[in-house]
């Protein structure tokens, strides 16, 4: 699926509440970015599941940590 697939399919899902994990899953979000899916997933998940994003480039793990520590994902 092309990465603008993805944003349309998990704001659609989002906006109906509906998740396509369990409420416990565990997810890998490989070259997450700016971390916006990454954060899009830990809702999905709930508290009781686990979110791990990963990127080769410093700057956007960085960036990444600030904007969810700053709770703008």
């Amino acid at each position: 699926m092309q990465w603008r697939g993805k944003f349309w399919t998990l704001r659609v899902l989002l906006k109906i509440n509906v998740s396509p994990f369990s409420n416990s899953a565990k997810v890998l979000d490989v070259g997450s970015g700016s971390g916006y899916l990454s954060a899009c997933f830990a809702a999905m998940v709930g508290d009781k599941g686990k979110v791990i994003g990963t990127d080769r480039l410093q700057l956007l793990v960085a960036r990444s940590n600030n904007n969810v520590q700053s709770g703008n994902p």
